[in-house]
């Protein structure tokens, strides 16, 4: 492996300790800037108790809409899939839920991202009886909403968090890429791709020349569009990208 190579992780602050605690396990180093910050939206929990009242299905958009938001319900969601349907819109949001005690978790029955859950409850777990709660963030949610509209009694939302630009300077990020002490980065959403290369260009930075790693195809066409010359899609966003990242680093040393 390349020695001691450090890897940007743009993702919010808030969600980005897994995967730099993975990654350290590989031994590859991290820094950490987001173009983004997280701040929750706080509900009473009398609000709490309406919203998930006689909910049939509970569905994370996110890490991030765990993070933020299954505190606020847990105390109303019924663990027991014969009562109620947990459902997560890929792995990395399905191991946060695991981790908080949810035992079990429907995901897309393959790829990920919202339209390919979409899919698997629409073939195996929605009825025109069922009620339907969505947790995401200000701004989100709307491709699972569009997907089971008709398709279910009522769809309900909980947003928990919302995004705002990050208020700290990206001249440390741009001084690490000009000194060639950042050997590549991640980005796990579409909105953080676009905000990192454009922050790259407003510093006359081209961020394109840069490994690029990440977690779904839609973002890994962005990139391709968008010019990166090296895009490695790890599917997921955690455990799986870390490795991913690893074994890319000691393949390209051996080549």
């Amino acid at each position: 492996m390349t020695k001691n190579p450090v890897v940007l992780i743009t993702r919010p602050k808030e969600i980005s300790g897994t995967l730099e605690k993975r990654l350290s396990e590989f031994g590859i180093g991290t820094y950490t800037y987001s173009p983004i910050e997280i701040l929750p939206l706080e509900a009473s929990d009398q609000l709490m108790a309406t919203v998930v009242k006689d909910v049939d299905i509970v569905i994370f958009v996110s890490p991030i809409s765990v993070e933020m938001g299954f505190g606020a319900i847990s105390k109303f969601i019924h663990d027991d899939p014969s009562r109620q349907i947990i459902a997560a819109v890929g792995r990395s949001t399905a191991s946060a839920l695991k981790s908080l005690g949810v035992s079990e978790v429907i995901t897309p029955i393959s790829g990920s991202g919202a339209d390919a859950l979409v899919n698997n409850l629409i073939t195996n777990h929605v009825s025109p009886n069922k009620d339907v709660l969505i947790v995401h963030g200000e701004g989100g949610g709307e491709n699972i909403a569009t997907g089971l509209a008709g398709k279910v009694k009522k769809i309900n939302r909980f947003i928990c968090y919302k995004s705002v630009t990050n208020s700290e300077p990206f001249s440390d990020v741009t001084k690490m890429f000009g000194d060639r002490l950042i050997s590549g980065w991640t980005a796990t959403s579409r909105g953080i791709l676009a905000q990192m290369l454009s922050l790259g260009a407003e510093h006359g930075m081209d961020l394109t020349s840069f490994p690029l790693f990440v977690n779904h195809h839609l973002i890994a066409s962005d990139a391709a569009n968008a010019g990166a010359k090296t895009i490695i899609n790890c599917v997921n966003a955690t455990d799986y990208m870390a490795a991913c990242i690893s074994d890319w680093f000691k393949l390209s040393e051996v080549s």
